[in-house]
């Protein structure tokens, strides 16, 4: 029990030391962005909202579609490698949601899975207009549909993307 409130005490301290550097920064611009796109972080073919949580970390939420076999989500975390004030963001992120659908030709029985996705990407956000795309390279890890194949562990997403 001690050595529990000793891990939380701890770690409410090292919070409050981040929070207060973060106050006495100079103001970044806001992280925040939202956008449309293919792939896990836009719940396929759908919408995705990035808020920042604090500093180079994102929460991310993504709402769409499968298309064959109905409304999809994912829900993840982002991290950045550069600030905000850069154009080009490199960022590796975590996902948990629908990452893959299985499609029959001939029926209407297609089914979507959950799982957790990995991935490596980039935002390139040209600060002055806000405008700007995404481009990620997604490693599906787990799925409720069971075991992986290798040859569709790997995917793409891509979006169009405004910052706020």
């Amino acid at each position: 029990m001690k050595t529990l409130l000793l891990i939380f005490g701890a770690l409410f301290l090292f919070s409050i030391s981040i929070y207060s550097q973060q106050i006495s920064k100079e103001k970044e611009p806001l992280n925040n962005s939202f956008g449309i796109g293919i792939g896990v972080p836009y719940g396929i073919i759908g919408g995705n909202i990035d808020l920042n949580i604090i500093s180079n970390i994102n929460g991310s939420f993504g709402l769409g579609t499968t298309y064959f076999s109905g409304a999809s989500y994912n829900v993840g975390l982002k991290l950045f490698f550069t600030n905000a004030l850069q154009v080009f963001r490199p960022r590796a992120f975590i996902f948990y949601g629908i990452n893959s659908v299985d499609k029959y030709e001939r029926t209407d029985d297609n089914n979507s899975y959950s799982g957790l996705s990995f991935g490596l990407g980039s935002q390139f956000l040209w600060h002055k207009t806000k405008w700007g795309f995404d481009f990620d390279v997604v490693y599906i890890a787990t799925s409720t549909k069971g075991k992986i194949d290798p040859k569709n562990s790997i995917k793409i997403s891509v979006g169009f993307r405004r910052g706020f």
